[in-house]
């Protein structure tokens, strides 16, 4: 390798050039394993939560603003899901699951639609014990 790079007023050898062009692209890498992205960081999913946390055959499910009542039925019936409740102005659903389906595939197939906002597990929860 006794060709040379010019760079302005330095030659440098080519070999130099091609180091520092592989350690920029190493660092590139790192950086971007280190930090990726906010819409990749949020779209990895939480593991499964363990089932006694939560209500089988129950899932809460709640759709984007501007998805019309009847879009949000429509989904919910192709999911073959039933409403149970309504939960307030917000419209947060409280959806009963066929019989064969696990919660952790009704939120899956739930969230596959870009109307829904998002589908989580009916999780159980405890008051505080008053003192």
């Amino acid at each position: 390798m006794s060709e040379l790079f010019v760079r302005g007023q330095e030659r440098l050898p080519a070999w130099g050039l091609e180091r520092r062009l592989l350690a920029g692209i190493l660092w590139l890498a790192v950086l971007i394993v280190l930090f990726p992205s906010p819409g990749q960081a949020m779209s990895r999913r939480p593991a499964v939560p363990p089932s006694e946390s939560y209500v089988q055959g129950q899932i809460l499910v709640k759709f984007h603003d501007n998805v019309p009542p009847e879009r949000e039925l429509q989904i919910i019936r192709a999911e073959r899901g039933e409403v149970m409740k309504a939960i307030g102005a917000a419209r947060i659903y409280l959806i009963r699951l066929p019989r064969r389906m696990s919660v952790p595939e009704a939120v899956e197939r739930y969230e596959k639609h870009p109307e829904v906002r998002y589908a989580e597990p009916n999780f159980k929860v405890k008051a505080l014990e008053e003192r």
